[in-house]
């Protein structure tokens, strides 16, 4: 029997993209969006595409996920932005791991990867590339995904953790991060290029997948400094996964299960323009102190220069980032300035004590 797959998107003021993205799900059984009681015509729009949308208000970003998990009626669910685009090569390769239940792509082989494996037999932390790993402290990586909080979806530290005893069998509960050259349309061998081409039968069975992302920034594919390739775990074994909802901002997903790897990336058309990044670097700023000054961290006068600096090496000349041109500067020193906004945030919340 064919594995069934639900194409799921969350939303809120999406008006802009929610057609677009719908339009690339026509190969799935079945489409289903999670409105967060937009003001705007998202659900208009997305009620041509399928009868199945649901308006819930807005709790969090796990809550969003985990009442699409519950709502979904095939046997996997492939989360999708609204500003992400799933392409036929993409859709082929899905389809194909999930009727073949065959191999699996390693992770690329590109440098970024902590482990050149497909599987991990001690069900721990899974995080696809050292960009996550280093990441973890920096909550500016929300920056990566698509729309602002919480009128968008899918930017997170997306790790997948073992479910407890009984978790996956928990009752029903109705948007995210990370970062790619090029362009959409490029062609499949292009794209997966770099990606292994060995493969390893499933140990046991598969509950979900990292998919790769490139993100379009200004009309370019960034490639470098820490921008691809932007894993996400978004296929999941309905059953099998949860988002762990005391997260408030970061998406943790708990596998009960094994996580592969898939070679086609999303395309995802993350900022239009600087302004549009300016605006959401903002926002993410402050949900970053507020999650700093919750940790119990409080800013220190060298934070507000050793903090910057540190951000703008890293993504600038460890990872890359001046391969991407001017692109790549901006970015690099944008990145670095919220750094230090973050931090005068954070001295902010310390003076209301």
């Amino acid at each position: 029997m064919m594995a069934t797959i639900t194409f799921a998107v969350i939303a809120k003021n999406e008006e802009r993209q929610i057609a677009d993205c719908l339009a690339c799900a026509g190969w799935a059984d079945e489409i289903l969006v999670v409105d967060a009681n937009s003001a705007d015509r998202t659900v208009e729009l997305a009620q041509r595409y399928t009868e199945r949308v649901y308006r819930r208000e807005f709790m969090s970003f796990a809550h969003q996920r985990n009442h699409a998990l519950d709502l979904a009626r095939c046997e996997w669910v492939l989360f999708v932005d609204a500003d992400e685009r799933v392409t036929p090569e993409l859709a082929a390769e899905i389809r194909r791991v999930m009727d073949e239940k065959g191999p699996v792509h390693h992770g690329p082989r590109d440098g970024l990867l902590r482990r050149d494996i497909l599987l991990r037999k001690d069900r721990s932390f899974t995080r696809p590339h050292t960009k996550q790993v280093k990441d973890r402290q920096e909550t500016r990586r929300l920056a990566r995904g698509g729309s602002a909080l919480p009128a968008g979806e899918s930017h997170g530290e997306q790790v997948s953790l073992p479910l407890e005893q009984g978790e996956s069998e928990r009752s029903p509960l109705p948007l995210g991060e990370g970062k790619g050259e090029g362009g959409p349309g490029s062609s499949a061998q292009s794209i997966s290029s770099g990606i292994s081409s060995h493969v390893t039968s499933p140990v046991e069975p598969i509950a979900g997948y990292w998919i790769p992302r490139k993100d379009i920034i200004w009309g370019k594919w960034i490639r470098h400094g820490g921008w691809y390739p932007d894993y996400q775990l978004r296929l999941l074994r309905r059953g099998k996964a949860r988002y762990d909802e005391c997260r408030k901002v970061h998406e943790v997903v708990r596998l009960d299960g094994e996580a592969g790897y898939l070679a086609i990336p999303f395309v995802h058309y993350n900022y239009d323009n600087v302004r549009q990044f300016l605006a959401k670097q903002e926002l993410y700023s402050t949900f970053e102190a507020r999650i700093l000054h919750e940790r119990g961290v409080r800013a220190r006068p060298h934070n507000f220069v050793l903090q910057p600096l540190r951000a703008l090496k890293r993504r600038y000349l460890d990872l890359g980032g001046f391969r991407d041109g001017g692109h790549g500067l901006l970015l690099s020193i944008l990145l670095a300035y919220y750094e230090f906004v973050t931090y005068r945030k954070l001295r902010g919340l310390g003076r209301e004590e």
